[in-house]
């Protein structure tokens, strides 16, 4: 289970965009989404501008498939002898 932590809604493209408590990784395969509103009395589950609410979406295969486009960045620069040695840590 993976908690989703917010829910928007792409005004241009009509994407629903769910936040995760943890980042699916690059090329993980075999995750599932799936929802149901489970107090759908309440009026506080996924609604568009109208009120219409979301009840469920069936579990639907999804893949991360989106590239990591952030570069490293360089932590330390060492030179022993002939060597150079770059240390870097990934941003973000």
């Amino acid at each position: 289970a993976n908690t989703v932590t917010n829910v928007r809604i792409n005004g241009i493209s009509k994407d629903m965009i769910l936040t995760l408590t943890t980042p699916i990784a690059h090329g993980q395969r075999g995750v599932t989404v799936a929802y149901n509103d489970s107090t759908p009395a309440d009026n506080k589950g996924i609604q568009d501008t109208a009120g219409n609410r979301l009840t469920s979406i069936p579990t639907t295969a999804v893949d991360n498939l989106v590239l990591d486009r952030t570069p490293p960045v360089i932590h330390s620069a060492t030179v022993t002898g002939n060597q150079l040695v770059l240390t870097y840590t990934e941003a973000g």
